[in-house]
């Protein structure tokens, strides 16, 4: 078997589910292959949890109770990304303080 690239990823897919997968990213104009890395990333940060609360079609689970697990990952999802963005904000400050502690030193040697 040959080596593949870091980040490859190769699957046995039923071919109707992997072609109407791709046929629905098409239409909303995402890449199949981010969706899927977004799906993983879900069910990382839910511990695989996601796939306890997912609405399935045609189940006895109600509308209702559908929308608030997709609720419950979308506010997981945004808690994450203000996670991260805490961590670039704290970046952010740090390298302002690092260029502000460096023009008052060049002002004080211009002085």
């Amino acid at each position: 078997m040959p080596a593949s690239r870091p980040g490859a990823f190769a699957a046995n897919f039923n071919p109707d589910t992997l072609d109407r997968f791709r046929d629905l990213c098409k239409q909303q104009g995402r890449q199949y292959t981010k969706v899927l890395e977004r799906l993983a990333e879900i069910y990382l940060a839910t511990n695989g949890e996601v796939l306890n609360s997912l609405f399935v079609p045609g189940s006895s689970s109600s509308h209702r109770s559908s929308n608030a697990a997709v609720d419950e990952v979308a506010l997981h999802d945004l808690l994450l990304r203000m996670e991260q963005l805490e961590v670039y904000s704290r970046n952010a400050e740090n390298n302002l303080q690092s260029l502000i502690g460096s023009l008052e030193e060049r002002v004080q040697n211009l002085e």
